[in-house]
């Protein structure tokens, strides 16, 4: 029996999150390993230098995935996606109201979750992304705002939401990003952060359903992960 379309896209777009992940860990690890080999780093030094070339290339294979699978397989249009400057000022301000409301949130959560499952924080990771210096801290904030909420919002509230929501109708979209983008964020190691991801996946999802933009949602994760880095800096 044929599938719907819209149960097609369903399998296409899962396959796509999974090449995502399967194509970040790849070019991650090759460029880990060049920073060592170039540099004469250990595998940890090594990644921590390269953190912020690992972020650019992330974050523009997120929105590259996100834009051609949107438009070039699905054959949408790139306001479906969420492209669109519409209500451009009253997205910016509600952005803003829910990624302070988000990052408060999503610390509790953690807070919570310490109490319950105690955990420590790798050192390496909390070297990876915390800002050693004032441009240093500025550089951070630069890719914060114009690549990583972005780029990000534009797959998993974009794409991912927007497939599903096609598919099975709001609520499918909002779990479904909300879950792919906690299980994007997991790591044997840093397993703490998917809940809170999730979390607030689902609160970016609801946004992205209401305002039907990426502007409102990539302006709350972004500022969501500047409180974020602007804290690291200050008690660093």
């Amino acid at each position: 029996m044929r599938l719907r379309k819209e149960s097609r896209n369903i399998l296409v777009a899962l396959g796509i999150f999974v090449l995502s992940i399967v194509l970040l860990s790849f070019s991650d690890g090759l460029i880990v390993a060049y920073y060592a080999h170039a540099f004469g780093l250990s595998l940890e030094e090594s990644a921590i230098a390269s953190t912020k070339v690992l972020v650019i290339v992330n974050e523009l294979l997120f929105a590259f995935l996100a834009i051609f699978s949107f438009t070039k397989i699905f054959k949408r249009t790139l306001n479906e996606l969420g492209m669109t400057v519409t209500r451009l000022l009253r997205n910016i301000a509600v952005g803003l109201v829910v990624g302070v409301g988000g990052w408060f949130a999503g610390s509790i959560i953690a807070v919570v979750l310490a109490r319950l499952v105690p955990y420590k924080v790798p050192e390496q990771f909390i070297r990876m992304l915390t800002p050693t210096s004032s441009p240093d801290l500025v550089y951070f904030l630069i890719l914060t705002w114009v690549l990583v909420g972005p780029c990000e919002e534009l797959f998993f509230r974009g794409f991912i939401q927007g497939t599903f929501e096609t598919w099975k109708g709001p609520a499918a979209g909002i779990i479904a990003g909300s879950i792919l983008f906690g299980l994007a964020h997991f790591d044997p190691i840093l397993w703490f952060r998917t809940i809170p991801a999730g979390f607030l996946g689902l609160i970016y999802g609801v946004l992205y359903a209401r305002r039907k933009s990426i502007v409102p949602v990539a302006v709350a994760h972004s500022l969501n992960d500047t409180i974020g880095f602007v804290l690291a800096f200050l008690v660093r």
